[in-house]
């Protein structure tokens, strides 16, 4: 993001440190005054020290406090003005990552593109996209700007062992229950963060969201800036849920456009399939008068083949079944039905059960099996 018009981002931590050492050397102690927080806390914190020294002050003090007062209140003008600049690019950013995903049809590469346009948008430098499954998180996409390799190895613990459990004690629990945005300062004293993932990242402070479409959650988001060592702040929390809430709508939108593409591709298919036995019938007309009733019979038998029901019509599979039954003839695993038609992995296993009761297959392999052979027949 752009720097403000006002005091540049890398000159006010120097700024700080004097203003800082002026009021010590007025006050003639030491002031205890974190160097790890935010800067408009910073600022709080000097001003009320100065307030207080100025009430007890006596002789030429007030003077010199008066101008540091000056002073303060500047440079927390500048703040406020670099928070309002910021905040406003940011929003623009979350537009523009929003926007990138417009193209995208596919919900499975919707995830690699969702972390990539948050850093190349958004002023992240690094993003995890978690989704749910069960009472876990599974990585789904993990984006580290120049750091390819270890995105991977993340990504790989976030699959793994790593996974983090919605338990009541985790960070992502407590989103949940506020149905709210969090910023972690210090993620290796916190223990809401997942130690694990936040050994693997190293990271020393980080921003997280839940996505909530419609107010159900299907997984959540982390960024930070650790490549150029910033630390996140209140301004990067709410970018991030701002470009949540609009990527839970895109997940919605995408998923919409998959089953309405695949609508219109059986619709096709079926249309197709009318227009062979429009031909077929002319051709039988034509072919009544030269052909013996057994050919006419096998013309019939073959016009009744056309108009067999689609796949899964003979088995009575609801359109959600046949969605999970087609994936699951394809090998797909139960996690993998679940991440790409975004539902939990115990619901994909209860349409697994339904779906094995319906064709009387004993397991996965004579679904398969009997599916594929009701749909050649």
């Amino acid at each position: 993001m752009g720097s403000p018009a006002g005091v540049h981002p890398r000159d006010l931590a120097g700024r700080l440190d004097e203003l800082t050492a002026r009021v010590e050397a007025i006050c003639g102690v030491p002031l205890v005054v974190p160097e790890d927080v935010a800067a408009d806390v910073r600022l709080e914190l000097l001003c009320a020290e100065v307030a207080s020294r100025l009430e007890a002050e006596r002789g030429d003090g007030p003077a010199a406090v008066g101008r540091l007062v000056l002073e303060l209140a500047a440079l927390r003008a500048d703040v406020v003005q670099r928070d309002l600049r910021r905040r406003v690019e940011g929003l623009q950013g979350v537009q523009a990552a929003l926007a990138a995903l417009h193209e995208v049809a596919d919900p499975g590469r919707l995830y690699d593109a969702a972390t990539a346009a948050l850093c190349r948008h958004c002023d992240f430098d690094r993003v995890i996209l978690f989704g749910v499954e069960g009472d876990e998180l599974v990585a789904l996409s993990v984006h580290f700007t120049g750091e390819p390799e270890w995105a991977a190895r993340v990504l790989e613990l976030g699959r793994g062992a790593g996974r983090p459990q919605l338990s009541e004690s985790i960070l992502e629990t407590e989103m949940l229950r506020r149905r709210a945005p969090a910023l972690v300062q210090r993620p290796d004293q916190d223990p809401r963060a997942t130690r694990p993932l936040v050994e693997a990242t190293q990271t020393t402070s980080y921003v997280a969201a839940p996505i909530l479409p419609a107010g159900r959650v299907i997984g959540f988001l982390h960024a930070d800036h650790h490549t150029t060592g910033r630390a996140v702040d209140e301004v990067d929390r709410d970018v991030l849920w701002a470009f949540a809430e609009g990527y839970g709508y895109a997940v919605e939108r995408t998923l919409l456009r998959a089953h309405l593409d695949e609508q219109r591709r059986r619709l096709r298919e079926l249309g197709t399939a009318m227009a062979d036995v429009g031909e077929d019938i002319c051709n039988a007309e034509m072919a009544l008068d030269r052909s013996s009733g057994a050919t006419a019979r096998a013309t019939t038998r073959a016009l009744t083949g056309a108009l067999q029901p689609p796949a899964g019509a003979q088995f009575n599979l609801s359109p959600r079944e046949l969605e999970v039954m087609e994936l699951l003839a394809a090998g797909e695993t139960n996690s993998a039905i679940a991440r790409r038609i975004y539902v939990s992995e115990s619901t994909v296993k209860v349409h697994v059960k339904s779906i094995l009761r319906k064709l009387g297959a004993a397991n996965r392999a004579e679904a398969a099996a009997r599916f594929m052979a009701g749909a050649q027949t």
